[in-house]
């Protein structure tokens, strides 16, 4: 605009130059070695303003000749990130939509172009992952990390919640250490961790990673609360697997004090102890649970347990009846108990009153044996049978 103003001014300077010159023209010599030059001096003012006219014009279109390639340049790269941006774009609208192979092409087509082509890479190993490609993946998850070395921790993350989501949890598990020993405090890796150590099973280093981050919070305190319970069961039903009594009593002492209150984990443990033959030992701690607290599955086990004194096993199920008053559960234990104490009309009321509550197959299976017991076997067979329909009606 400027450069505009300035010539329109000269123009009006060489006008009103020539106007105010009109009746005198005046005269220039002008001496040049051999040359003489003689004119006006309208002529010449003239001819100067053309001349620098057209050396500004000149000027101008030289200036534009040497700027053209690096303007073009700008030009074509400014439309290649705009086709990458739109690529990328496109790309992750179709993955959210559920179209992993139509966003993979779009996300690589013009990945090199993008500001952000770490992205790229990561999205379209999601992709790739999605329509189990596992190579191409791998390549992809390269790819983001030659793109940027420093988000090596974003490219590790990502590669192991592709296999985590891919059931691959010793892979998972591997690149989730490394990242450990790389960001010991971060709470997405330590998160992660707990994820792959739950779904694997791997009861033992759960429970140790579990106690390392409780003050962090790196979880909700409910999601810590029950992991560290199913944890702690899960290692009580490992102890009891080979039924030795010396694993299950190393597998509860090793529980901290402030779980062994919790009715599941307690559970667990009087459970192992049936299981391991130290019936008695789970008799005394099932009397004294229900004594305080009602238990139907422990309730049910005592029913299972041999008491040295069965008598004293039948009394103690009768005290509970007046504690807790006649439920179905209760019922069948004290008519089992008389089964085995060969107390068949006791057994037979206890029976009947927990089937009139409710209809179950232990208890059908438990009156069929008494009329096998009490030599009535057409009666036995009609229960047996109606026990077995219950059961697989279920």
């Amino acid at each position: 605009m400027m450069k505009i103003l300035l010539l329109v001014l000269v123009f009006a300077a060489a006008a009103g130059a020539g106007v105010y010159l009109l009746d005198d023209s005046g005269y220039v010599l002008i001496n040049l070695g051999d040359y003489i030059i003689e004119t006006s001096v309208v002529t010449l003012v003239v001819v100067a303003v053309l001349g620098g006219v057209l050396m500004l014009l000149s000027w101008r279109a030289l200036r534009g000749g040497i700027r053209a390639p690096s303007a073009i340049r700008q030009n074509l790269r400014a439309r290649r990130v705009e086709r990458a941006r739109s690529s990328f774009l496109r790309g992750m609208l179709r993955l959210s939509q559920g179209r992993p192979k139509d966003a993979e092409v779009d996300l690589v087509r013009h990945a090199a172009h993008h500001d952000y082509a770490l992205l790229n890479y990561l999205a379209a190993a999601e992709a790739a992952d999605a329509i189990g490609a596992i190579d191409r993946r791998d390549r992809y998850l390269e790819l983001a990390f030659a793109t940027r070395p420093d988000a090596e921790l974003s490219v590790l993350l990502k590669q192991a919640d592709l296999q985590t989501r891919r059931g691959r949890h010793a892979e998972a598990l591997a690149t989730l250490v490394r990242l450990r020993d790389l960001h010991p405090h971060h709470a997405g890796v330590l998160r992660r961790l707990v994820t792959v150590y739950e779904q694997a099973g791997d009861w033992e280093p759960l429970r140790g990673l579990l106690e390392k981050i409780e003050r962090d919070k790196v979880i909700p305190d409910e999601r810590w609360q029950a992991l560290m319970q199913r944890c702690l069961q899960a290692l009580l039903v490992a102890a009891g697997e080979h039924r030795r009594l010396d694993s299950v009593h190393g597998a509860w002492e090793s529980i901290p004090k402030r779980f062994r209150s919790d009715a599941a984990i307690r559970r667990s443990y009087i459970q192992q102890l049936a299981r391991s033959g130290a019936d008695s030992e789970a008799i005394a701690l099932i009397t004294q649970a229900v004594k305080a607290e009602w238990d139907s599955e422990l309730v049910l086990l005592f029913g299972e347990l041999r008491a040295s004194d069965e008598v004293s096993q039948l009394a103690t199920v009768e005290q509970w009846l007046r504690q807790y008053e006649e439920r179905p559960e209760l019922l069948l234990v004290a008519g089992r108990l008389c089964l085995r104490g060969r107390l068949w009309g006791r057994a037979r009321s206890y029976l009947e009153a927990s089937l009139t509550q409710r209809k179950a197959p232990d208890t059908l299976f438990a009156l069929a044996r008494l009329a096998e017991e009490t030599k009535d076997p057409d009666r036995a067979r009609g229960l047996y049978r109606e026990g077995l329909e219950l059961a697989l009606a279920h």
